[in-house]
């Protein structure tokens, strides 16, 4: 599918821990909108990777592989936006070229690592803070790993 929008980051930064909501009627499905990640996502008419498979962007199930996923989500996408707010860029730089995508562990760490070391990732990412574009040079200077 040709011209994804995709969204990573934090998925609980500012909103409340409660997972999931009913959607208007009794037999409407459950949703996440709840999470900063969600909220981001669709004030970028994009997609989080709760929703990768169900929009066909991913055959992977990013419960059970999200490498995988993450890797499928990100060959389709044309625009990556990610959401930085409540990310210490610096630790998450850290911990995520040392992190094995622990099921247990937050993923935005590796997320990040892999958006800047890959160049066809950096490419297409745009970042964002506090609603503000943030540059890439200055993403990559604040991780403390590039010049």
């Amino acid at each position: 599918m040709a011209g994804q929008l995709i969204v990573l980051g934090l998925t609980h930064f500012g909103t409340l821990p409660k997972r999931r909501i009913k959607a208007g009627r009794p037999q409407s499905p459950l949703l996440w909108e709840r999470e900063a990640i969600e909220v981001f996502a669709s004030r970028h008419q994009a997609v989080s990777y709760r929703h990768w498979r169900r929009e066909g962007i991913t055959q992977a199930d990013f419960r059970i592989d999200f490498a995988r996923a993450f890797e499928e989500a990100t060959a389709q996408a044309t625009i990556i936006h990610f959401h930085l707010d409540g990310l210490d860029v610096r630790r998450a730089w850290t911990s995520g070229q040392h992190h094995c995508l622990d099921p247990r562990g937050s993923y935005t760490g590796w997320e990040l690592v892999q958006t800047l070391t890959r160049i066809e990732l950096n490419r297409k990412a745009v970042f964002w803070q506090n609603s503000q574009q943030v540059p890439l040079q200055r993403i990559q200077a604040r991780t403390g790993a590039f010049p």
